[in-house]
């Protein structure tokens, strides 16, 4: 049999110890769980087709905090990725780059990239581009890769 003996008088100190493990405990698990996470916004990312040069892709990054972890997209487009866009017209520059994606992405000319982007473009014009919630939808998974993380570190203390 065990057993652990805690004198009365040292219960105070020893209770504030085990809060501070398990404190720490949680800012190691939730930094194990963003780089879970980054792994899995990566994978996402590819399954879901976004990825073109990957600057997107690349972008998805984990940051331990002092109060715990953040995981974020730094890429100039990522809030159009993840929430989309009100129509809106797209400057010359604008269609100038999706006539390129229209090669890349497409498989279309030289010759007939210009004509798939202002076509590309005059539905952006109209419509929108709609969201494609990779942050939002992956909220689930980022709990349950925080709930195995921390009941490693648990464990081990």
């Amino acid at each position: 049999m065990s057993e652990i003996r805690i004198e009365a008088k040292k219960l105070g100190d020893a209770l504030v110890q085990t809060g501070k493990d398990v404190f720490e405990a949680q800012l190691r698990a939730a930094f194990a769980a963003s780089l879970h996470l980054v792994a899995h916004l990566v994978d996402k990312t590819d399954e879901m087709g976004i990825t073109d040069l990957g600057v997107y892709k690349n972008s998805h990054h984990a940051e331990q905090l002092p109060t715990g972890a953040r995981t974020y997209n730094d890429a100039p487009h990522s809030g159009i990725v993840e929430a989309g866009a009100r129509p809106h017209f797209l400057p010359h520059e604008g269609i100038e780059a999706l006539a390129r994606w229209a090669m890349r992405k497409l498989g279309v000319s030289e010759k007939d990239s210009m004509s798939a982007a202002w076509a590309i473009s005059h539905n952006i014009a109209a419509k929108g581009l709609k969201g494609r919630w990779v942050y939002r939808d992956s909220q689930d998974q980022a709990k349950l890769f925080f709930e195995q993380e921390l009941t490693k570190e648990l464990h081990e203390l």
